[in-house]
């Protein structure tokens, strides 16, 4: 293999969609071959296990001597004299969660990118062919999965919300209850019969709670949160969440995805602004933002 670029998979399910989108992105604008590099799962505990292959993925995975030669000094040359050459240090890319740089889509000497590209303009033109690999069989559900399938399919007018705590609870950035009363508020007023289902809330005190507070009941809603989140059933909220008709949002990648891979036209999707971090680069443009302060 000749010139080839390679893109860093890290973190979990959600980064794992966003990095390996980026990489088609690199596909799709540069025509050259596009790379994964995995190895981080090699270095990591089984709390963060690299799970991409759970779709049908059509990018190779690198060896480690094109990793390495992917990531090698492009010269040693003092720093007045590269730039006056026009040397780079190195040829590695790195990429804050939100940023966007277009020129990693025109023609460039990076040959390593490591980041988590977390920006909706990478995913312009791709949404069909990234629709079509991140596609999870519904019979390949678990028992727990399939009854709570059906129970989305039953309600007229389903409607996900989705909650982030664990570590976004220690370090400040889980989300308010005024946003989820605003974004409850605003399906109500434009949805017939919206029955509401929970997910991501293993607490089940706390879900009880979090249904109380949100004016929410048994009749309009249903806590249909995974209580046991295992490697084999990680995946399952996710595309379960697909199937409902209308969404609101946490500000993680995996809820990013439940919404942005629902085939539903017309749906209602409601994400927090900002973000994370006073950014919203990852907000698609036809989603609702609805302040999360």
């Amino acid at each position: 293999m000749g010139d080839y670029k390679i893109v860093e998979l890290t973190c979990g399910l959600g980064n794992q969609m966003f990095q390996y989108a980026f990489a088609k992105a690199l596909q799709k604008h540069l025509q050259v071959p596009v790379l994964l590099d995995k190895t981080w799962y090699d270095t990591q505990d089984n709390s963060t296990q690299f799970s991409l292959d759970i779709f049908n993925v059509d990018l190779e995975y690198a060896t480690n001597t094109q990793i390495e030669k992917a990531k090698a000094r492009v010269s040693k040359l003092p720093g007045l004299l590269r730039k006056m050459f026009g040397l780079k240090k190195h040829n590695i890319a790195y990429s804050q969660s939100f940023d966007f740089h277009d020129e990693y889509l025109l023609p460039n000497d990076f040959t390593y990118f490591s980041g988590f590209f977390q920006n909706a303009k990478y995913l312009k033109g791709l949404e069909q062919e990234l629709k079509s690999i991140f596609y999870y069989d519904s019979n390949n559900f678990s028992n727990f999965g399939k009854q709570r399938l059906e129970l989305i399919l039953q309600a007229k007018n389903s409607i996900f919300i989705h909650i982030r705590r664990g570590d976004y609870c220690k370090i400040g950035w889980e989300l308010g209850m005024d946003y989820y009363k605003r974004a409850i508020q605003y399906i109500m007023d434009r949805v017939e019969e919206p029955k509401f289902f929970i997910f991501g809330a293993t607490d089940m005190s706390f879900t009880e709670q979090f249904q109380k507070n949100l004016g929410l009941n048994e009749n309009n809603s249903a806590n249909l949160s995974e209580k046991t989140i295992t490697q084999d059933n990680q995946h399952e909220d996710m595309f379960l969440m697909c199937y409902c008709k209308h969404a609101i949002l946490a500000n993680s990648s995996y809820s990013f995805w439940s919404a942005y891979l629902n085939n539903d036209a017309n749906n209602i999707v409601i994400a927090p602004t900002p973000w994370l971090l006073d950014n919203d680069n990852i907000i698609c443009d036809d989603w609702i933002k609805i302040s999360s302060k």
